[in-house]
C-alpha cells in the first residue's frame, strides 16, 4: 500500500507538470511567442499525456477520503482568498477560479456585466454568512 501512495504521489506530480507546461504553451501561443505549428506539436503531446496519467491514476484506484482535512483546507483557501489570488501565478490563479467557480466565467460585452452558471459550495454561503454575522 505504500508503495501505491508514493506511486500515486508521482503520478499526480508529473499530472501536474504536464498539466502546467500545457498551460505555459498555450499562454505563448496566445501572445504570440511560437507559431501554430509548433503549439500543435506540443499541445498534442502533453494532452496525450495528460490523458494517459489520468488513466493510470483512475487506474490504481487509491483515493484518500478525509473528509476533515478537504474541508480544513477548504476553509483555509477561504479565509485567505484575496492573499492567495494576489500571490499567485497564472496557472494558481486559474485553478483558484475553477475551485470557486467550477463552470468558469462568462462575460456579456453587450450587458457589461459577469455571470457564473455554478459557485462551489463551500464559497456560495460565504457572502450569506458575512451579512448575517455583519
Amino acid at each position: 500500500m505504500a508503495n501505491n501512495i508514493e506511486e500515486d504521489a508521482q503520478l499526480k506530480k508529473k499530472l501536474c507538470e504536464r498539466k502546467n507546461k500545457l498551460e505555459k504553451i498555450e499562454e505563448r501561443y496566445a501572445i504570440g511567442e511560437i507559431s501554430k505549428e509548433i503549439y500543435d506539436k506540443f499541445s498534442k503531446t502533453y494532452k496525450e499525456d495528460i490523458q494517459k496519467i489520468e488513466e493510470d491514476l483512475s487506474k490504481e484506484g487509491f483515493e484518500s477520503s478525509n473528509l476533515e482535512k478537504a474541508a480544513a483546507k477548504g476553509l483555509q483557501i477561504a479565509q485567505n482568498i484575496s492573499q492567495l489570488w494576489d500571490s499567485a501565478n497564472f496557472a494558481a490563479r486559474r485553478r483558484l477560479q475553477f475551485l470557486i467557480f467550477p463552470e468558469g466565467i462568462m462575460y456579456s460585452k453587450r450587458n457589461d456585466v459577469v455571470r457564473t452558471n455554478r459557485t462551489n459550495s463551500l464559497f456560495q454561503s460565504i457572502p450569506l454568512l458575512k451579512r448575517v454575522l455583519g
